[in-house]
């Protein structure tokens, strides 16, 4: 079972929503739609449970609804946010934002458990979003939720089960790029790794990429 690291891309690339770096961070163009299945198992502090559970369907709703301000609240100052950078911080609002709209990640959870850690919840979650959608591909794991005494989030990862599917294609991509518009790919390497600007590069060749590569349509279309 593989971590989720880095929003992920070992290369250059993007993505992104939900889990990073050991963290929580990854839908289709960002509708205002959300899904949540409130199917859950109730530990024996099931007050507790039941509202932290609340607090995730609040995060999948802002989250969904582009609403950075209503994911960052839930979260313990300093905390770090799907490895896009600490709760508090105006980067991290920034980046958050660039994933939510440029990117359009999109998240649907549940069902929820009480995790093995005191006060924590898993749930199973699907991230869907518009630069890995292209290619067929969307993203699934558990995601480990643990918080503090107040109800807030102190820290989130994604476990996974087998290869991380976002990362070979980020990976091809970006030798792609550097073979094909190198110049490209030269200015965007030098911008910050979640930056409007780099991300929404990424998306315009996306599809080219995909149609070139041979690989990802005949996977999409099975």
């Amino acid at each position: 079972m593989n971590t989720r690291t880095a929003l992920v891309g070992p290369t250059l690339m993007v993505m992104i929503a939900v889990g990073c770096s050991g963290t929580a961070s990854d839908k289709s163009l960002a509708s205002g739609s959300s899904t949540v299945n409130q199917e859950t198992t109730s530990p024996s502090d099931g007050a507790t449970f039941s509202s932290n559970v609340e607090v995730l369907y609040g995060i999948v709703n802002a989250y969904n609804n582009d609403d950075a301000v209503g994911v960052l609240e839930v979260f313990v100052e300093g905390a770090d946010v799907f490895g896009l950078g600490q709760a508090g911080d105006a980067s991290t609002m920034e980046h958050l934002e660039t994933i939510m709209t440029t990117v359009g990640d999109t998240v649907s959870l549940g069902p929820c458990e009480a995790g093995v850690l005191s006060n924590s919840v898993d749930c199973h979650a699907s991230f869907e979003d518009d630069f890995h959608g292209p290619a067929g591909l969307t993203l699934e794991g558990i995601e480990h939720y643990y918080f503090d005494e107040n109800g807030k989030i102190k820290s989130v990862s994604m476990s996974v089960d087998g290869q991380n599917p976002y990362i070979s294609m980020e990976t091809a991509m970006g030798e792609w790029m550097r073979n094909n518009y190198p110049e490209i790919y030269a200015q965007i390497v030098e911008l910050d790794y979640w930056e409007d600007e780099r991300m929404a590069t990424m998306l315009e060749y996306v599809d080219e990429f995909v149609v070139a590569s041979g690989e990802y349509p005949s996977k999409a279309a099975d």
